[in-house]
């Protein structure tokens, strides 16, 4: 009777070690399938931000806005014919039609080494391509959204910027709008609102998610005067 217990205690020992070792490669098998996934999906949006900025070069390059001269970044550096105000209509004054797309203006982040073409809406398809105006800003903010590429590429960088960073807007009509940047905002994903919260009479707000798209980064500009 001893001996019939000893061995039942053995074979239970043994089927727990065993359960533990399936359990333990099971657990690394799908660990490893995880980490798999990642890869592929990390490599797959990092490829897609690469395809994004030379989608946007090209567009940048066909648009025909060019950088404004020696890369001006105040308001006082820019020749005085070259500054304006923003308008509340830029789209309807800067053409043209570029691969379905009209290109609105050339934003250039000299900090950054960023230079993208501003498309005039902003859906899935032509995020894609570069930076797009949200049409649903307030007149006296324009806002520009972009994705925020793994491979730092359109807006994947934006969160370098901090306050006193100078970021120009060149219209295609050589106009340039010099901003600074006034306020660094992490507000949450639906938060539409917090567009409409401005400080100054002429703002440009560059908007982007962040948290692994669980919210956004939101940075404030102001107009040089």
């Amino acid at each position: 009777m001893r001996k019939y217990k000893k061995y039942n205690r053995l074979r239970y020992a043994v089927k727990k070690i065993t359960t533990v070792r399936r359990l333990r490669a099971v657990l690394i098998v799908l660990g490893g399938a995880l980490l798999l996934t990642a890869v592929i999906i990390f490599l797959a949006q990092w490829n897609e931000g690469r395809n994004a900025a030379r989608n946007a070069q090209i567009l940048l390059d066909e648009s025909g806005i060019k950088a404004p001269p020696s890369s001006p970044t105040t308001a006082e550096s820019l020749p005085a014919a070259t500054i304006a105000r923003p308008t509340e209509t830029p789209v309807e004054t800067l053409p043209p039609e570029l691969e379905g797309y009209t290109v609105i203006a050339r934003l250039d982040i000299e900090k950054l080494e960023l230079s993208l073409p501003v498309l005039s809406e902003t859906t899935d398809k032509a995020l894609k391509l570069s930076a797009c105006r949200y049409e649903d800003a307030p007149g006296g903010n324009m806002v520009i959204t972009g994705h925020n590429y793994h491979s730092g590429d359109i807006f994947g960088s934006l969160s370098e910027m901090h306050v006193g960073d100078d970021v120009l807007l060149t219209g295609k009509d050589g106009i340039t709008y010099a901003y600074t940047v006034y306020a660094v905002d992490h507000i949450k994903l639906d938060d539409a609102e917090a567009l409409n919260i401005t400080k100054y009479d002429n703002e440009l707000s560059l908007l982007t998610c962040e948290n692994r798209g669980n919210g956004r980064l939101l940075v404030r500009c102001k107009l040089d005067e």
